[in-house]
């Protein structure tokens, strides 16, 4: 009977399970993909960018846009720093403006050119797996509550976003 080493072991099991299997570290360069569920239930993939701004919060905010939010729908994730991140993960918080060290993120659907349901994370976690000052890539979760329908009649709804983006600087 032969016997495998623990080293040899360690080898076979990676290469069982697969090298380019993290749908980060294969994703095309500038691209996000997420799946909807709960109220909402859609898969979605699209452009991945970030930049900066004050996003009209009064001083420095990174944002990760995903999407264009003109034709399509647009996950937006936004931190209080002046520069990329650094890897590692972070929480996203149910807050009205963004804070250092944790994220805010909201996700708006569009029905020809208009915005029909609208929903801001309530929790999650944002994964940086690779940051340098022109890219970003990583993955993220969130819960969040808002409205669908995008009349005066809206519904109040929860959903659960899953996703992963490799996105460039904008």
């Amino acid at each position: 009977m032969n016997r495998l080493s623990m080293p040899a072991l360690g080898v076979i099991a990676t290469l069982m399970l697969g090298c380019n299997n993290d749908p980060v570290s294969s994703r095309p360069e500038n691209t996000y993909d997420a799946r909807v569920s709960g109220a909402l239930t859609r898969d979605l993939q699209g452009t991945a960018r970030f930049e900066f701004g004050n996003g009209g919060y009064g001083g420095p905010v990174l944002s990760l846009l995903l999407g264009t939010g003109t034709s399509d729908d647009l996950i937006v994730l936004q931190i209080r720093s002046t520069e990329p991140p650094a890897e590692g993960k972070y929480p996203i918080n149910f807050a009205t403006e963004p804070v250092e060290g944790a994220w805010i993120a909201s996700y708006v659907t569009f029905n020809n050119g208009q915005m029909r349901d609208q929903f801001s994370a309530t929790e999650g976690v944002v994964r940086i797996l690779q940051s340098s000052a022109g890219r970003i890539r990583g993955s993220f979760e969130l819960k969040g509550e808002g409205t669908t329908g995008g009349s005066s009649a809206q519904a109040a709804a929860e959903v659960t976003i899953v996703g992963a983006f490799d996105a460039g600087r904008n």
